[in-house]
């Protein structure tokens, strides 16, 4: 069997199955970053900038801890905190 190349440009059924392996094996995100993205997103719908703020320092943490494994949620917590700071600038 040949080697795994999920960057093929050929389909073929063996990148199918390699993809899916690799699917199956990426890492999940854990009790404790989905509690900190949950925090965001309470924080962000309640605009409570300085809320946000205060946790910049978990927030990069976790952002940074997510890059790999989940780049969408990673992205939402930098951009939320972006926000944040922004919306604290114009007060």
């Amino acid at each position: 069997m040949r080697e795994c190349d999920i960057y093929a440009h050929d389909l073929c059924l063996s990148n199918v199955h390699c993809l899916k392996t690799a699917v199956k094996q990426a890492p999940k995100m854990t009790e404790e970053q989905r509690r900190v993205l949950g925090k965001v997103h309470e924080l962000t719908a309640a605009q409570d900038w300085p809320g946000i703020l205060k946790r910049e320092k978990e927030l990069r943490a976790t952002a940074v801890a997510l890059q790999a494994t989940d780049p969408e949620s990673a992205a939402v917590i930098y951009s939320e905190l972006g926000l944040a700071i922004a919306m604290s600038s114009d007060v």
